[in-house]
């Protein structure tokens, strides 16, 4: 397939994906689906290619916009209003894809991402000039010369290279200071780490987990990378080394995780539908910072556990696994299809100790009505959240949360922990995690759950982690929570607190 062809499809599934309000993976699937002639190494070129477009956006219009190329007659749409010209929609893609492509070759690594390295595939050539080769398909595509497309990519090389000096420069004049800076400068650091302006104010001005400048743009540059593959070993099948050994005698790039010791890190693309380990149920897919969510309970110790919203159910397979398959799980949602493919899993790992439980809308908003009919020495409320640490996951996420959104969702999260909380047996354990990195989310529902329920209090996280043999350098004796930032330690971005129920308030 000719360079001109994939750069064409790529920019059709970018505009596709921006202006849907379906999950872009889901688009894509869909897409290629649709388009079967389209190979498997062209379908990892483009797939790679518009996800990428995706995480660098802010970045890549603010670079374009900029360019005199872009605002040129065949790059706009005719208007009797020079104010308003704006870019044609297939050539404003293009510019996109052409500067994702044009960045990631020649200037930002982004990992898992080489484009070089999978045309050489394509091509079947060893060298070849990258540039050169972009110049004359977008030349071709956009009726340009190549001289032209040259000076684009110039333009693109001057601006990213002032604006990445400016953004140098910030860093460097605040050093590690946690103090406000001029609204001007956020928005530079905003532009050259592709992060929304809302997101970086609700991350850097938050009273809770504060980060200096430094590492809030480490955080936002390192939700410009695609996450690794992660994968959680089943402890009773096998053991962390052995499913190591196992992908490294596959000449396949892996290393154990950072945190979880249950879990594995894989650098490579794998589709493990098919693999023995898998279908076994002696691996599953699970993030390292989402495997910690276990590790917050003692194993072999809480006879009852509530996974309240329990989705399809990573964390209640872990919670089995830790405690050998020897408790009562009771996994909770309100979401059909999620408890289904739960079962699914269950069955697959072969465990006992799981029971489904599908709860009604209008059952949660009953007082005084437990649909359990118990209580539980243990509760684990994985909120609902705005997703925000999955970023490099699904990188749409970053551009669609607001102020109203995020508002009702903290809304929601409040009235989950206080609703769930009700089923808890006095001296037992309540942990509440989300897969955000918005304290608003986390850090504020805890105190302002603490400040409305008395007969609750923090509980020590960090001695509860190390008898599960997971260490965190930065959580001191008396903390009962911690987030989990990607750019700390190479996982989803996560927070997890831990709270133990000291009296009692309710009567069912």
């Amino acid at each position: 397939m000719k360079i001109s062809t994939l750069l064409k499809h790529s920019s059709e599934l970018l505009q596709i994906i921006l202006k849907s309000q379906q999950p872009a993976d889901l688009i894509a699937s869909k897409y290629f689906r649709a388009k079967k002639y389209i190979g498997s190494k062209e379908r990892k070129f483009i797939s790679e290619l518009v996800f990428s477009s995706i995480r660098i956006k802010i970045l890549i219009e603010f670079l374009i916009i900029r360019n005199p190329l872009y605002c040129s007659p065949k790059l706009t749409k005719k208007t009797d209003n020079k104010k308003n010209i704006s870019p044609s929609g297939d050539a404003h893609f293009l510019c996109l894809i052409f500067s994702t492509l044009f960045l990631a070759h020649n200037f930002i690594e982004i990992k898992l991402f080489s484009p070089k390295k999978i045309i050489k595939k394509i091509l079947c050539q060893e060298n070849f000039d990258l540039n050169d080769i972009l110049f004359e398909a977008m030349a071709f595509l956009l009726n340009e010369s190549i001289e032209s497309m040259q000076n684009f990519a110039d333009s693109l090389s001057n601006s990213f290279a002032s604006l990445n000096e400016e953004a140098k420069n910030i860093k460097n004049k605040h050093e590690n200071s946690f103090e406000a800076i001029a609204q001007k400068d956020i928005e530079t650091l905003c532009y050259r780490y592709s992060f929304p302006l809302f997101l970086f104010k609700k991350i850097f001005f938050s009273n809770y987990n504060k980060l200096s400048i430094s590492e809030a743009t480490d955080l936002a540059e390192s939700l410009m990378q695609s996450a690794p593959l992660t994968i959680r070993v089943n402890t009773i099948f096998s053991t962390t080394n052995k499913v190591l050994s196992y992908f490294q005698n596959l000449n396949i790039e892996c290393e154990k995780s950072r945190l979880s010791p249950d879990g594995i890190t894989i650098y490579k693309r794998l589709f493990l539908d098919g693999n023995d380990l898998y279908k076994n149920g002696t691996i599953e897919v699970q993030d390292d910072a989402s495997q910690l969510v276990a590790f917050a309970f003692e194993a072999n110790k809480h006879k009852t556990i509530l996974d309240a919203c329990a989705g399809a159910g990573g964390k209640s397979l872990h919670l089995a696994a830790i405690n050998q398959d020897k408790l009562n799980i009771v996994s909770s949602d309100i979401e059909f299809n999620k408890l289904q493919e739960l079962k699914k899993r269950v069955k697959r790992a072969g465990f006992k100790s799981i029971k489904t439980q599908l709860l009604k809308r209008k059952d949660i908003s009953k007082s005084n009505f437990n649909p359990y009919g118990q209580t539980f020495d243990a509760i684990l409320i994985d909120a609902p959240c705005s997703g925000i640490g999955t970023v490099r996951r699904s990188p749409m996420l970053k551009y669609l949360l607001d102020e109203k959104q995020l508002s009702k969702r903290t809304k929601t999260q409040f009235e989950i922990i206080s609703y769930y909380s009700k089923f808890l047996r006095i001296n037992g354990i309540l942990v509440y995690s989300t897969c955000s990195i918005l304290p608003q989310e986390n850090e504020e529902i805890i105190s302002k759950f603490l400040a409305a329920n008395p007969h609750f209090a923090p509980d020590p996280i960090k001695p509860i982690f190390e008898g599960n043999n997971v260490f965190i350098d930065s959580l001191a004796e008396n903390d009962y929570f911690v987030t989990l930032l990607p750019s700390k330690y190479n996982c989803d971005g996560f927070f997890i607190a831990r709270l133990k129920k000291i009296g009692e308030t309710y009567e069912f």
